[in-house]
């Protein structure tokens, strides 16, 4: 015998069947395998307490012969391309759990007049269906017209699951309704629970809505990669030309690396060669928008095939979430839904699609919408709330001294800091780039800040704030190689203890600076100490329009787009053209 000839392994049935059996479905699961295998634009659910089975009808095309096939196999879905169904063996696992032992699934295609019944993993053949039958009865209670075609499916269920049924019909319609969100509230689903028709809206809302459609993929000469490849994972963002600026500021590139914990730009060095394609819409809301649904059941991201979600309830993993707990890392609550294909490779998708998990790929992509979501939504909610509190500020402010954010000069620390740069070589000279005057135009008209009337600070939020600081750590090696290691002031290049770190105003409140991420610098205290004058304005006064700090601002402020990135290469033109300054010193 040829012992280098490979056959496939035979199965032993009778234990395949019990080890199928031990795999975990909760009534939810069954739930989801159930509608996940319905196609056609009308779908209904009935359930019938008094025979305590279940009714479905979808007006599809009925069942090809490739699908009657699949029906008498398992592991086989048939022609399922318009389903959320995977490998049609999920349907039997939750037919064989929901029948009595005396009792099967009958299948009927109304459009072939074909049926069919299944049950414990054994099945009879397909046998003609008249159009006097059984059934006339429930099509009518269901107002199904036998002459608009379609399937329709009778599972009777134990007296266990009855009763679980029961007990939980209010949640599994709650459940049944987040499945298929969009397609009712695109009207391409009209969906009867015991002939109820049903309305939602859509859980990641259009208005507002980020919509990225990716190809993700390598850098490489060769179409085929070794497996233990050490090539970069890269996304390829198809719509980036489409974007809006405010997203390019956060996204600088068509190509993002993935993984390194960073958005930034990559340059293709070969040709990009994609093994997955999905889309991600990524939104922000208001608590309580959509008050259908637990807000449990909305936080975080839902996975769709076909617009139909696989997932019961969101995904929280690298997200910086907790179920069930209000948080402000997005400003507002996170409506993310990824869209895949059935053969995506980002999720691990078992029969248990409670349990479904991210595989590698899939946690680079997470971590990614973490990042992308915390600097946008952060970023744009807070200047939609400036917008509002400019519109309605009649509130009295008090004065700025009074601010809980006042830091205090602390002397102890610099025995124990690294201080490279910090005595500013301004502080006690006058020089023509130093005048405390040439930046009175950015307040008002040529008119030095009023401070004898000062009005009560803006403060950042503590989110706000930590955004900021995970900005400037994404950041800083491209803006200076002497910030890749310990955290530094970009002011001053001093260490930046936690203790000393402030969300510094970039244009000073008193100058009508807003509380958004846009403006918010993180800064050492000593920075910072209750300036009003615009960080950019202070960096020239106190270091010169060419020393190596004000440099720094300049460079990190035009390179992450915050406000008040023009003003120190606007005052160096002007310098320039006055002659108050050479080229050489550029």
């Amino acid at each position: 015998m040829n012992s280098n000839i490979i056959f496939p392994m035979r199965t032993d049935e009778l234990n395949r069947i019990k080890a199928d059996r031990r795999i975990p479905l909760t009534i939810v699961d069954m739930l989801f395998e159930i509608l996940g295998n319905m196609s056609g634009p009308i779908r209904k659910w009935y359930y019938d307490e008094d025979e305590q089975t279940l009714y479905i009808y979808h007006n599809d095309k009925g069942f090809s012969e490739k699908d009657e096939k699949a029906i008498q196999m398992k592991n086989s879905s048939g022609d399922n391309s318009n389903t959320v169904g995977l490998n049609g063996h999920g349907i039997k696992l939750t037919v064989d759990r929901l029948l009595p032992k005396d009792k099967r699934c009958d299948i009927v295609s109304i459009n072939t007049r074909r049926t069919c019944t299944i049950g414990h993993f054994d099945c009879t053949e397909w046998t003609d269906w008249g159009l006097q039958n059984d059934y006339d009865d429930i099509l009518q209670k269901m107002e199904i017209n036998k002459n608009d075609g379609g399937s329709f499916i009778k599972i009777p269920f134990t007296n266990e699951f009855h009763d679980l049924y029961m007990s939980e019909r209010a949640m599994l319609k709650t459940k049944a309704l987040l499945m298929l969100n969009i397609k009712i509230a695109e009207k391409t689903v009209f969906f009867y629970w015991n002939n109820e028709l049903q309305h939602v809206d859509k859980i990641c809302p259009d208005e507002g809505c980020v919509t990225l459609n990716v190809d993700l993929g390598y850098d490489s000469k060769s179409e085929s990669l070794h497996e233990n490849h050490k090539k970069p994972f890269l996304m390829c963002i198809n719509n980036y030309d489409e974007l809006d600026d405010s997203i390019k500021n956060i996204l600088p590139s068509r190509y993002i690396a993935l993984g390194k914990g960073t958005l930034k730009p990559y340059n293709m060095e070969y040709k990009f060669r994609s093994f997955e394609n999905l889309t991600m819409r990524l939104n922000s809301v208001e608590t309580q928008t959509n008050t259908y649904f637990d807000e449990k059941d909305q936080d975080g991201v839902l996975v769709y095939i076909n617009e139909e979600s696989i997932v019961p309830e969101p995904l929280l993993r690298l997200l910086g979430l907790e179920s069930g707990t209000l948080t402000k890392t997005y400003n507002g609550k996170p409506r993310f839904s990824m869209h895949i294909s059935k053969d995506s490779i980002i999720y691990f998708i078992p029969q248990d699609k409670t349990n479904i998990k991210l595989t590698t790929k899939g946690e680079h992509i997470h971590r990614f919408i973490h990042q992308f979501g915390t600097n946008y939504f952060t970023q744009k909610n807070n200047s939609i709330e400036t917008q509002t509190d400019d519109n309605n500020n009649n509130e009295t402010q008090t004065d700025d001294n009074n601010n809980n954010e006042t830091q205090t000069d602390d002397n102890s620390d610099d025995e124990n800091s690294d201080i490279t740069q910090y005595t500013s070589p301004r502080n006690n000279s006058i020089d023509t780039t130093s005048s405390t005057n040439i930046f009175a135009d950015i307040c008002s008209n040529n008119e030095a800040p009023i401070v004898n009337e000062p009005k009560k600070r803006g403060e950042f939020s503590t989110s706000t704030k930590d955004q900021a600081l995970l900005e400037y750590q994404n950041n800083k090696e491209s803006i200076d190689n002497n910030h890749n290691g310990p955290d530094r002031c970009l002011c001053c290049d001093r260490i930046l203890k936690r203790s000393q770190q402030v969300g510094g105003h970039i244009i000073s409140d008193n100058c009508d600076g807003s509380t958004g991420l846009d403006n918010c610098l993180i800064i050492c205290t000593r920075c910072n100490n209750n300036d009003i004058r615009p960080i950019p304005e202070k960096m020239i006064e106190e270091w010169g329009v060419d020393h190596i700090n004000t440099q720094r601002v300049e460079k990190y402020l035009l390179f992450v787009n915050k406000q008040g990135k023009n003003i120190i290469p606007n005052k160096r033109t002007e310098l320039l053209g006055k002659g108050f300054i050479s080229q050489t010193q550029n």
